[in-house]
């Protein structure tokens, strides 16, 4: 492979959190030709699985937490993302009103906290709490068996957010015990993509989406890779090509299998009726948290926990809820003969009169 230079030709293949990311670190440190391929017309889509962009990273919503149990390099990465985030949250208002008019609402990052319900703790729960103690963080998080934690959580505004699990206390599971994580919520996924979109624009990255001219064929291949061909057959010279296709990504490059590989979660999303501005106060982000009921792996492998409910998007009005018990995987044979399992959704549309 030749020298990369800041001017060198660099092609990317993916336009999701992945290929984006990428695109916009190569131009934030002044590479100056960067072309984004994907088979997704991404920015007509909004980046969104609403209109129909079938990858992961369109999702609605996604979980935004610092807690990784016995994993304090993944807390101290993500407290360095937030700042990122929140900055983001701050700089997105400051877009062209054209601009602004594509995306639904301003708000990427919604530190909405995570109320977290089981019968018992996991360890990794305990781990996380040792490590915020460790760090002086102890105070973000309240402990709901506590009297004097619940109170502290009430005094700083978190009550209507603990109702759920203290009715469940009070009523049908006297044994329940929870934790109110006040430094996680939600990040809206589609929304962060668009925005990093625009950020890449602004630098001077260009995008070819959708249909046979954005779709990856095969590799201009000499004694190394030259560059990729299109679906239409068109060739696109490079001095270098990356795969940033998430999941996608071991059909492109068969070596990553075993090491990156696609499974899927039961998710459902449902819309609140615009004539039901009660549920949509109820499970609004101000009045109802990020719900994990079993959270971490021993809980959700052992216990059948790992059900997510996240609060309502706005003002779409859509509410998701993730079981991450059983998944599914999608084995498919490639030309060499590996069978990795590749992405593939299914959606089941039901409609209610």
């Amino acid at each position: 492979m030749s020298t990369v230079k800041k001017d060198s030709k660099i092609i990317l293949v993916g336009s999701g959190v992945f290929g984006l990311s990428t695109a916009l670190h190569l131009a934030s440190n002044e590479y100056t030709n960067i072309t984004v391929f994907d088979r997704l017309d991404s920015e007509t889509q909004r980046f969104t699985l609403l209109k129909g962009a079938d990858t992961a990273s369109a999702d609605i919503n996604k979980v935004f937490r610092a807690q990784y149990a016995e994993k304090k390099h993944y807390q101290d990465l993500a407290f360095q993302a937030l700042e990122i985030w929140q900055k983001w949250n701050r700089d997105i208002h400051l877009l062209p009103e054209e601009e602004s008019k594509k995306f639904t609402s301003l708000q990427l990052l919604d530190m909405c906290g995570t109320l977290k319900i089981d019968y018992i703790f996991g360890w990794e729960e305990k781990a996380s709490k040792e490590n915020y103690i460790k760090e002086g963080l102890e105070a973000l998080r309240y402990d709901l068996d506590d009297p004097a934690e619940l109170k502290r959580a009430k005094a700083a505004g978190y009550g209507p957010k603990l109702e759920v699990a203290l009715q469940l206390k009070n009523s049908r599971i006297p044994q329940l015990v929870g934790a109110s994580d006040s430094s996680s919520g939600i990040l809206y996924a589609s929304r962060c993509l668009q925005y990093a979109s625009c950020l890449c624009r602004s630098m001077g990255v260009k995008f070819i989406l959708g249909g046979c001219k954005g779709t990856f064929k095969e590799y201009i291949c000499d004694s190394d890779i030259k560059g990729i061909i299109t679906e239409h057959g068109k060739k696109h010279f490079s001095d270098l090509a990356v795969i940033n296709s998430g999941p996608w990504s071991t059909k492109l490059v068969p070596e990553l299998s075993g090491i990156n590989e696609a499974a899927a979660d039961n998710v459902l999303i449902c819309k609140i009726p615009d004539s039901r501005r009660d549920l949509k106060v109820k499970y609004s982000s101000k009045n109802f948290p990020m719900l994990a009921w079993k959270s971490g792996h021993s809980r959700e492998h052992e216990r059948l926990g790992g059900l997510f409910l996240f609060p309502c998007m706005e003002p779409e009005g859509y509410m998701k809820i993730v079981i991450r018990q059983t998944k599914y995987t999608n084995p498919e044979v490639l030309e060499d003969g590996r069978f990795p399992s590749l992405k593939r959704q299914i959606a089941l549309r039901l409609s209610t009169t």
